[in-house]
């Protein structure tokens, strides 16, 4: 005799059932979306778009060492990931397995690059033109009444130009993604070296030089972009300012004499004197400082 069939019990299985799946299906759901959350987090992708073309950027290539692109390079750097070489007309990116995954083409005589994340300011120092990119997408093209001096871009598109003015010396000049003006610093003696924005482009550093009776005078000016005056100043005498880097709420400032950090108000909390020896190279980024310090043409050596 067949087994007579419980309608309740049945309904109530199926019921079971189908919430155990959805519940599977929500975890999977979440779990998807954490992982591609996580990796846009740690990786600096502004979006999964980013993060997808990112990962795609692994492939391809049989690995390094490659061929030079070729022309005279001007720099390479690590953008997003992905080592970027800049020669005199091209700025090509290498994925890594050594994959040539894009490149942009510039007319810039004197081609400087500065980056943050995967946003890029490409312009041409003594020219009026700059461009800026987001993973080599052109994002805006812009042209400078006057010739540039130095710029900078923040992660979040934000970007500063420092150009020569037309009765002051210098004009710094902060813009949002679109283009359009948010700040204006001017000054009628000082000459930009180096500018560095935050990341939130809330904080502004500017390196210059003048001369005061014939000697030099090198000065850090730290500024608040939602402000009209400088926060603070630091005057460093007979002394060049190399590179200005941000790093968190700190500054880290490379000079030809020494390396010191200071915060958003200017005051120095670390210092490292170069004890008046060359310094031939540096490198420096938010994890570490490398100096190479020495003269090898008189004493055929090297500190690192």
């Amino acid at each position: 005799m067949a087994e007579v069939t419980d309608l309740l019990v049945y309904k109530k299985k199926r019921h079971r059932r189908k919430i155990i799946k959805t519940a599977v299906a929500i975890v999977l759901i979440l779990t998807v979306t954490y992982v591609i959350s996580f990796f846009l987090y740690e990786g600096g992708a502004d979006d999964t778009g980013s993060f997808i073309s990112g990962m795609l950027s692994y492939q391809g290539g049989s690995g390094y060492p490659v061929n030079s692109p070729g022309g005279s390079i001007v720099g390479m750097y690590s953008i997003d990931g992905n080592l970027a070489v800049l020669n005199d007309t091209n700025l090509f990116f290498y994925g890594m397995n050594g994959g040539t995954n894009s490149s942009i083409q510039h007319k810039y005589q004197n081609p400087y690059l500065a980056s943050s994340g995967s946003k890029i300011l490409l312009y041409g120092q003594g020219g009026k033109n700059y461009s800026t990119y987001q993973k080599g997408k052109l994002i805006k093209e812009g042209n400078c009444e006057y010739p540039i001096f130095v710029g900078d871009i923040a992660s979040n598109g934000k970007y500063v130009i420092a150009t020569k003015g037309d009765i002051v010396q210098t004009v710094v000049t902060l813009f949002d993604e679109k283009g359009e003006e948010l700040f204006t610093w001017e000054s009628a003696d000082k000459f930009p070296t180096a500018v560095s924005l935050s990341k939130d482009a809330n904080e502004l550093v500017v390196g210059s030089v003048s001369s005061d009776g014939g000697q030099l005078i090198s000065t850090i000016i730290f500024m608040n972009t939602k402000k009209d005056k400088p926060v603070a100043e630091v005057a460093l005498k007979d002394e060049l300012i190399l590179s200005l880097e941000h790093i968190s709420d700190e500054t880290l400032i490379i000079t030809d004499k020494q390396v010191f950090i200071c915060d958003n108000k200017g005051h120095i909390l670390h210092t490292y004197s170069l004890e008046g020896q060359t310094l031939s190279g540096f490198n420096a980024d938010k994890d570490s400082v490398s100096l190479l310090v020495g003269n090898y043409q008189n004493n055929r050596s090297y500190e690192l």
